[in-house]
């Protein structure tokens, strides 16, 4: 059974349109429209394995998002979808094992971002 991808977007097309996606790939999708929700996704749904984020999220920066998420789940897959360059977050140690998915993405590179 594959596990069950957290999105966490602020931009409700952007998070529908991402979901979809996921669905097509055969995996479920929790969803969160910020930090604060998503943190709150992790604590109350074990089912969770990957974490799907955005870093421009109101509530919570997405480092910190990224640090509390691995605080509270050491082996969460986290991938970053961002407009951003990559190398925005240097050698920043939040951001070490993170995937990252460059916005905009279709299904074959959200695929191989999930899957690695």
């Amino acid at each position: 059974m594959k596990p069950t991808i957290l999105i966490v977007e602020d931009v409700v097309l952007v998070r529908m349109a991402t979901a979809d996606m996921i669905g097509q790939l055969g995996y479920p999708v929790a969803e969160a429209g910020d930090g604060p929700r998503a943190l709150s996704a992790l604590r109350n749904d074990p089912a969770i394995g990957i974490m799907l984020a955005d870093l421009g999220l109101p509530g919570m920066p997405g480092r910190e998002l990224i640090e509390k998420a691995r605080t509270m789940r050491p082996s969460l897959l986290v991938v970053v979808a961002s407009g951003y360059p990559r190398d925005e977050n240097g050698d920043d140690p939040a951001f070490r094992g993170v995937r990252y998915l460059p916005k905009p993405f279709d299904v074959a590179e959200l695929r191989r971002a999930l899957e690695g």
